[in-house]
């Protein structure tokens, strides 16, 4: 139980309530954060401590409220009722969360969360940092754009505008005017042309794996799969069921072969059956390696929650961006799920019913997403029809990857390029938008400015080696020509481009061959080679064995 609620920062304050309603323990930050010592609050019930501040038609404080609501709401706030703080202050607040339940010695209990509210609050001061440290301009943004906060490299950027007119006012105030139309940030054209994608017929679909094979289905599912604490019983001949362990730790289980690769589109159809009060996470995370994983960050992650209904969310690099509710599915009773990804435009599926939907104008692919897991975190999920299957996709990569660039009138005559984030802030949607100066091409320092823009190419080029490059659009954005950008890149790295890009591929491939837990063909497709026999042949003409013969010789060292 204490290990519940031991914490090794101040972010948050957490409390574990039984199921009567009472405090059975309490983080030993609770006085101060809500001024409460922590023996005064056990035993005590949450209407005893804290009084609701919205949404004042719900007491959400009562028990009753979690037990129907086992997905807690968005935007519940409470204060501490602590003697020493002010009726009409705005210290003790609170955004109060709850967790799933969950048995332990004590019997079922509850975790609950509360966030400080307040500029100035540890957990905000915590998620300030993490854009703090890449000494860029960045700001903090509500949905609408009103800015919540920013750092001191954007204070610099605008010239040291007076600090009192920046938070709560709009960004696009301090924008130049011709840079407004269309908004810059919300990327409709990107949106427009990934949802196109996905209404297009396509290439049809290829079957890659059935977990169902003749060869008998545990056998195959403990073949392809790399699991940890996960219960597996066969209720039925064509069913395998699937719940968490007894202790401590999670359960999981991984595809051991990659499956998300940026040039294939990509479908996951199960018939599955849930249990009341069960959750999975079905996800796309990094290859696997070790023996077991302790990490929970995927790129990815469509979080499945049943009780009366199913409730669905999808995350992006944990935070929620898309949700439904599927309200025709009943416990014990089969139903259809689908996973698609066509392009970068996700979907999730129950029966003909399209749930939810997420076009990723920033799509993240590569080790981040290749590999697909799944998560248990209670109740009995069940199987009798698991598909994976793939085809080759028409997503145009530049097309999204384009950029737009903007003023602003503090500075008019630097351009700026952009990048926004949605991150999940508490329990709020927020963008986070980072900026980076654009050095003008003047002619008198043109020959500087275009190294800057060929190093700035060969950082794309790194992080999307994988990828099909566009190398004459590179050459563009550099503002000079392809046989230029060609001799100029050679001169600077020793490498043409494309030679370049195929060291990346071969660098990374050696690191996959030597964990030895992949085959020949998966290395190559997660490093970009869409064929064996290709990468098996540059592979030995680079080092003189072919893959599996190197990877004999050096795996595990």
């Amino acid at each position: 139980m204490k290990q519940l609620v031991t914490l090794n920062n101040p972010n948050l304050l957490e409390l574990i309530i039984d199921n009567t309603g009472c405090i059975c323990e309490a983080s030993g930050n609770i006085p101060y954060l809500a001024f409460w010592d922590r023996k005064e609050v056990l035993g005590k019930k949450l209407s005893d401590l804290f009084t609701i501040l919205e949404p004042m038609d719900q007491d959400f404080l009562d028990l009753d409220f979690i037990r129907k609501n086992p997905v807690c709401p968005d935007n519940l706030f409470i204060k501490s009722q602590h003697p020493s703080i002010l009726r009409e202050s705005n210290t003790g607040i609170f955004q109060f969360s709850y967790t799933s339940w969950f048995k332990d010695n004590a019997g079922k209990s509850i975790r609950i969360s509360l966030a400080p509210q307040r500029f100035n609050s540890p957990i905000a001061q915590w998620l300030m940092c993490l854009y703090r440290r890449l000494s860029q301009p960045m700001v903090l943004t509500h949905c609408d754009f009103r800015i919540h906060t920013y750092n001191t490299e954007f204070l610099t950027l605008l010239n040291f505008f007076e600090e009192s007119k920046i938070a709560g006012s709009s960004l696009f105030s301090f924008i130049e005017e011709q840079y407004q139309h269309p908004n810059p940030f919300l990327n409709d054209e990107k949106v427009r042309y990934i949802k196109s994608l996905s209404e297009k017929p396509g290439n049809p679909w290829e079957q890659n794996f059935d977990l169902f094979t003749k060869s008998g289905l545990l056998q195959s599912l403990k073949a392809r799969f790399v699991m940890d604490r996960v219960c597996i019983s066969r209720p039925l001949p064509d069913t395998v069921a699937l719940c968490p362990g007894i202790g401590a730790g999670t359960s999981y289980m991984i595809y051991s072969k990659a499956v998300n690769f940026p040039n294939q589109d990509l479908r996951i159809e199960c018939i599955c059956v849930f249990e009341h009060n069960c959750e999975v996470t079905i996800g796309f995370g990094r290859p696997f390696s070790g023996s077991r994983s302790f990490l929970f960050d995927l790129g990815y992650q469509f979080d499945l929650r049943f009780s009366q209904k199913l409730v669905c969310q999808f995350r992006r690099r944990n935070a929620l961006l898309a949700s439904g509710i599927a309200d025709h599915v009943e416990a014990g009773t089969p139903f259809t799920l689908t996973l698609t990804r066509i392009g970068a435009h996700m979907t999730l599926e129950i029966g003909d019913k399209r749930i939810l939907e997420y076009p990723d104008t920033s799509p993240l692919f590569g080790t981040y997403t290749s590999h697909l897991y799944m998560y248990f975190w209670q109740g009995i999920f069940s199987l009798k029809k698991m598909t994976i299957s793939t085809r080759p996709s028409e997503l145009d990569m530049d097309t999204i990857a384009s950029e737009q660039l903007i003023a602003f009138k503090t500075t008019p005559e630097k351009l700026y390029r952009f990048r926004s984030e949605p991150i999940r802030y508490i329990q709020s949607l927020m963008y986070a938008i980072t900026f980076e100066h654009i050095p003008v091409l003047l002619q008198s320092n043109r020959k500087s400015t275009t190294i800057t823009l060929i190093e700035e190419a060969r950082d794309y080029i790194q992080k999307n080696y994988f990828r099909k490059i566009d190398f004459p659009h590179l050459a563009r954005q550099c503002g000079i020509s392809y046989k230029l950008f060609t001799g100029q890149f050679n001169d600077l790295y020793k490498f043409t481009p494309k030679a370049y890009q195929m060291e990346w591929k071969l660098k990374e491939a050696r690191i996959l061959l030597k964990s030895g837990k992949y085959k020949i063909q998966e290395v190559g497709e997660m490093v970009g080679f869409e064929d064996a026999p290709n990468f098996q042949h540059i592979f030995k003409k680079k080092f003189g064995k072919a893959p599996g013969e190197w990877a004999g010789k050096h795996a595990g060292l």
